[in-house]
C-alpha cells in the first residue's frame, strides 16, 4: 500500500503539468485568431475594453492602437505583460519606445506570446505625422509564429494604416486598418487578420474620457467596445471597460509620476475567466 501510494505522488506532478499544458494549447487553439487581431496593447487600453482608435496618450502603445496617435505622447521606453486565464503557459508580454525624429513622431516594438510549444513573435516600427487637425500613420510588423515538436516555423510582413481627426478640441474620431496588405504566413495561404476599426474619444476637461469603438474582423461579425476613465486626483485614474463579441468586462487603476506611470488591469471572458494585466512607463 505504501508503495502504491508513492507511485501516485509521484505522478500526481507530472500529470498536473501535462494538464496545464493542455488546457494551454486549448486556449492557444481558441485565442490563435482573436487576441492578435484585438490591437489592444498595455493595462490601460486593457481595462477600457479594448477601445483603442482613437485613445490618445498611450504612449507608444499606439504603435499597435493606431500609429496616427503616436505624436500625442512624450518620448518614452513601456512594458507590458498579461496572464491569459491566470495560466504561466500562456504569458503575453511586448515592449516599446517612442521617440521624436525629423520626418515625424516613431516608435519600435516587439510583441511575444505562447510557450515551446506554440509561440508568437512580432517586431513592429511606424511613424506618425499631422497636417492641422488631421494625424495619420503607418506601422510596418514582422509576424513570426513557431510551433514546437519539429513541426517549423513561418514569417510574414504586415502593414498598418491609421488616421484621426480632432473634430472638436474635445471629440476625437480615429481609425486604423491592420494588415491591409493581406499578408501570408510563408508560402502557405493562412492570412494574418485584417481588422477595421472607428472609435472615438470624449475628453470632458482632462477629468473623464469616454471611448467607443466598432471593430469588423473580415472573418468576424461587428464587435462593440467602450470604455472610461476617470481623474481621481492629479496622479490616480480609475478605469472600466466593456466588449462584445465575445462579451468582457475589465477594470483597472492607472498611477501617473512626473517621469514615470505604471497601470493595472483585469479582464473577464465570459469564457476563458479572469485574466490579470500590468505595464510601466518610464519617461524620457
Amino acid at each position: 500500500m505504501r508503495q502504491l501510494r508513492k507511485l501516485n505522488s509521484g505522478f500526481k506532478k507530472p500529470c498536473k503539468e501535462l494538464t496545464g499544458v493542455c488546457f494551454a494549447v486549448i486556449i492557444l487553439i481558441l485565442l490563435n485568431n482573436s487576441v492578435i487581431a484585438q490591437g489592444s496593447f498595455g493595462a490601460r487600453a486593457f481595462s477600457l475594453g479594448g477601445s483603442t482608435a482613437a485613445l490618445t496618450q498611450s504612449g507608444g502603445w499606439s504603435l499597435f492602437h493606431n500609429p496616427a496617435l503616436l505624436k500625442t505622447d512624450l518620448p518614452g521606453v513601456s512594458f507590458y505583460t498579461m496572464r491569459f486565464a491566470g495560466l504561466e503557459e500562456i504569458t503575453d508580454m511586448a515592449a516599446v519606445a517612442l521617440f521624436r525624429t525629423r520626418v515625424g513622431t516613431a516608435a519600435a516594438g516587439a510583441h511575444r506570446y505562447g510557450f515551446e510549444l506554440f509561440q508568437r513573435t512580432r517586431l513592429s516600427t511606424g511613424l506618425s505625422r499631422s497636417a492641422g487637425r488631421i494625424y495619420y500613420g503607418v506601422n510596418i510588423s514582422l509576424h513570426h509564429i513557431a510551433q514546437g515538436g519539429g513541426y517549423g516555423s513561418a514569417s510574414a510582413v504586415g502593414v498598418d494604416a491609421g488616421v484621426a481627426a480632432e473634430i472638436i478640441p474635445q471629440l476625437l474620431l480615429g481609425s486604423r486598418i491592420t494588415n491591409v496588405n493581406r499578408p501570408t504566413y510563408g508560402r502557405g495561404e493562412e492570412e494574418l487578420p485584417m481588422e477595421m476599426a472607428v472609435g472615438l474619444l470624449y475628453n470632458a476637461s482632462n477629468e473623464f474620457n469616454l471611448t467607443a469603438d466598432l471593430v469588423k474582423d473580415v472573418r468576424f461579425p461587428v464587435s462593440f467596445r467602450s470604455g472610461a476613465e476617470l481623474n481621481l486626483s492629479d496622479t490616480l485614474l480609475a478605469r472600466a471597460g466593456i466588449s462584445a463579441r465575445p462579451n468582457i468586462w475589465s477594470a483597472g487603476l492607472g498611477y501617473l509620476a512626473e517621469s514615470y506611470s505604471f497601470n493595472l488591469a483585469i479582464q473577464r471572458h465570459e469564457f476563458l475567466g479572469i485574466s490579470p494585466a500590468v505595464d510601466f512607463t518610464v519617461r524620457l
